[in-house]
């Protein structure tokens, strides 16, 4: 049975209702503008590209890949590399950026249904860094999938963000890059991504994470980011 996303952290209602609306429209909305998900909601996914956005164009800060293993009760398991890439837009915007690639999923016994993921939670986009997080798909980056459902936690899990793969994510597929465009001033691998299957089990790699830049850091960022970081000091 596979659970909805982040159950296991979100007891909400309120949130587990928004999540079920959200996937009932999962393939409705067409939008190529923003798409703003705000605390304690969920909304669906549809997929942007450059053409579609040109504000998403621009440079790779930084560019990891990350494995994982996640390991069912039963001794399954679906594992791969989380890429995880932070790249700022032509408006100076960041965004925190993430694939999964290289899956391979291994049934606990023959014949046994094998692991998909689910989930991939982000941490922290804390409400003190972030204040919006725009999220969606690249269509026209690598792989050949992408979520359908992103949501932020409620109230004091507002710094969380998840993306769902409503009919899972299967060994030997590739996901788009899927993202959270946000006006942090910087970053740091400071953060968490929780991965999960149909099940709920789970695993944890670190991440990068919104974060307040040093001055060094500063001046990597360029004219277009000091003058960003300049008028929200205003």
């Amino acid at each position: 049975m596979r659970k909805s996303l982040l159950t296991s952290k979100w007891t909400s209602r309120s949130i587990l209702g928004v999540l079920a609306f959200a996937m009932a429209l999962a393939g409705a909305a067409q939008s190529a503008s923003a798409t703003i998900v705000t605390p304690g909601n969920a909304i669906p996914l549809s997929g942007t590209s450059v053409a579609a956005r040109p504000e998403l164009a621009g440079g790779v800060l930084a560019d990891v890949l990350r494995p994982f293993t996640i390991t069912a009760a039963d001794g399954g398991t679906i594992s791969g590399t989380l890429q995880d890439r932070v790249s700022i837009g032509i408006d100076g915007a960041l965004l925190f950026e993430t694939r999964i690639r290289d899956t391979r999923s291994v049934p606990a016994v023959t014949g046994a249904p094998a692991p998909v993921l689910l989930t991939v939670v982000h941490t922290s986009f804390s409400p003190s860094l972030v204040s919006f997080t725009d999220v969606d798909f690249a269509t026209d980056s690598l792989g050949t999938l992408g979520p359908d459902v992103a949501a932020r936690g409620p109230g004091i899990l507002s710094f969380q963000i998840g993306f769902q793969f409503s009919n899972g994510l299967a060994g030997g597929t590739d996901s788009h890059f899927f993202f959270a465009r946000t006006d942090s001033p910087w970053f740091e691998a400071e953060g968490e991504y929780t991965l999960s299957d149909a099940n709920g089990n789970s695993t944890t790699v670190v991440g990068f994470q919104p974060a307040i830049p040093e001055p060094a850091s500063i001046a990597l960022l360029g004219l277009p980011g000091l003058a960003l970081l300049r008028r929200r000091r205003r």
